[in-house]
């Protein structure tokens, strides 16, 4: 499976297309960001990340005296990382404290969907837990 950061890039490349020095900025920011992740708090993913863990990286940068429109790019390339996050459902599964489950070939009006009946069991099956 894709890594959420492989899956961004991808996204910046073939539908955003970006010019391949943005995606060299974003690239180089997103791995400084990660390291972070993974060096401070052993988190792997991005959509684990607290706005408590994002800001501790905004304010370790400058108080490492990174220019300030560094520190901009930076917050700028994490605004995009998480706005699309959110698109592709990983932050709104997190916010519910729930798995994130995509069933492929299922379009937002899932109800007119052939699939219908197996996203319902995943919503069901959630629902149950709750109780």
């Amino acid at each position: 499976m894709d890594s959420e950061y492989d899956i961004f890039i991808s996204y910046l490349q073939h539908e955003k297309r970006y010019s391949p020095h943005t995606i060299l900025a974003y690239d180089t920011d997103l791995k400084q960001y990660l390291t972070f992740l993974q060096q401070q708090y052993q988190i792997t993913n991005p959509s684990e990340a607290s706005h408590f863990i994002i800001r501790s990286w905004v304010v370790s940068l400058m108080e490492n005296k990174l220019d300030p429109r560094s520190v901009n790019r930076k917050i700028t390339t994490l605004r995009t990382l998480y706005r699309f996050l959110v698109r592709e459902g990983k932050s709104t599964a997190k916010a519910y404290d729930a798995p994130l489950v995509i069933i492929k070939h299922t379009a937002h009006d899932m109800m007119l969907e052939k699939t219908w009946q197996e996203t319902a069991d995943h919503i069901v099956a959630w629902l149950e837990k709750l109780s």
